[in-house]
């Protein structure tokens, strides 16, 4: 007991509570000049001034090493890291997925790399998807993918459905009719997820990856088909699905949590337009009891309004 309670010990609580004080720009003890006071309101902590923007906030993994976060990212003659311009053009990446998946009447073709030729909504062709599409197999090689790293851990999807539209998408190009815009997003945010969890593993090193695109290109995509199909006016599962999938499984592994919370909110008020909040109502319930039902369609809808509101609580 006495151990516990050494000068030693004492001192040494003192010094980390006063470094943790000094992180969270908390006053220290004894500073009661007005020279200290005056100065000390000229340049306020930064635990007091205004709340940073999402990209500026530091990189807690560099503090926590005690390394500089300038140090970190700038280079002996000033330029800047590779990972800091990725780091920038996840941001750029960032804001034009939020300004094209919640102002979708603002979209003026938020994407111009995905959809060359085309100018705004409406743009989206057989063509066009047939030619930016990896070919079928390669498709079936990325839902794999998903479905053994990234789908168990959210549980969000019924993959039979999916492969399915996977299935009769294709066949609808190839039969050259422009498939459904919500049911294509889902399938490009699937396979934006597949490549951006396994860019750091030799897990493709097989295959043939010449017509994959990056997973920002997938989710532009993605984006850019929801902004089509008027998705917030006219919610639809796949639809939801898709918006939360790119928030809550893909911004949130980048950084953009407030970003994702904001993509989250918006699926949550699409999810109580279309009932999933209502579905095992008494009223639901017994109108179900009164005649057949989908019990797949019912099961998916289930999930999907749990998943939300289990993530918002």
């Amino acid at each position: 007991m006495s151990d516990l309670c050494s000068p030693a010990l004492c001192r040494s609580l003192e010094q980390r509570v006063k470094r943790i004080e000094e992180r969270l720009g908390i006053p220290l003890e004894g500073v009661s000049k007005a020279e200290d006071a005056s100065s000390s309101s000229a340049s306020a902590p930064p635990a007091f001034q205004a709340p940073a923007k999402e990209k500026d906030l530091p990189d807690s993994r560099v503090e926590a090493e005690g390394i500089g976060f300038d140090s970190a990212v700038i280079g002996v003659d000033g330029s800047k890291l590779g990972h800091e311009v990725a780091d920038e053009d996840d941001d750029n990446m960032t804001s034009r997925i939020i300004t094209s998946l919640l102002q979708p009447d603002r979209d003026s073709s938020q994407f111009p790399g995905v959809w060359s030729g085309t100018t705004g909504l409406g743009g989206i062709t057989c063509p066009q998807l047939q030619a930016f599409l990896p070919p079928y197999s390669r498709a079936v090689e990325l839902v794999d993918y998903y479905q053994e790293h990234v789908g168990w851990a959210y549980c969000l999807l019924h993959m039979p459905t999916l492969r399915r539209y996977l299935l009769e998408t294709y066949q609808q190009l190839g039969a050259g009719y422009t498939p459904n815009l919500p049911i294509l997003a889902l399938i490009c945010a699937v396979f934006a997820l597949a490549k951006f969890f396994s860019q750091s593993t030799s897990a493709f090193s097989a295959s043939d990856t010449s017509r994959d695109k990056p997973h920002r290109e997938y989710i532009g995509m993605a984006s850019q088909a929801l902004a089509e199909a008027k998705h917030l006016e006219h919610p639809t599962v796949e639809s939801i699905q898709t918006g939360i999938l790119i928030g809550i499984c893909l911004l949130v592994n980048t950084g953009a949590i407030r970003s994702a919370r904001a993509l989250a909110g918006s699926m949550y008020m699409s999810a109580q337009a279309l009932g999933l909040h209502q579905l095992d109502s008494a009223k639901n319930k017994r109108l179900r009891q009164k005649g057949p039902y989908d019990k797949l369609d019912l099961e998916i809808k289930r999930r999907l309004w749990w998943h939300i509101a289990s993530t918002d609580w």
